[in-house]
């Protein structure tokens, strides 16, 4: 699964969304899952929630707009056998 998130200045409950989406998708799906949060101008406050996210789980990416296309390949690669 993929999700998208476009983020601009300071995001309440992120860290508590994300983990609640690794779960449903790890133990109800069984399926891989990465999010993509997409940079519009995140506020410092969720930059550093975000940092210890990525340290605590795999599978999520920063970017901004004109860099998630390239993103989705890069991921895409990765993943193929």
């Amino acid at each position: 699964h993929i999700l998208v998130l476009p983020l601009r200045g300071e995001v309440e409950n992120l860290e508590f969304t994300i983990k609640q989406i690794r779960y449903q998708s790890a133990w109800s799906l069984k399926t891989p899952f990465h999010v993509y949060l997409i940079d519009f101008g995140i506020g410092e406050e969720t930059r550093q929630i975000v940092s210890i996210l990525q340290q605590d789980i795999d599978g999520i990416t920063v970017c901004t707009q004109e860099e998630f296309p390239e993103a989705i390949r890069k991921n895409l690669r990765l993943q193929s056998p």
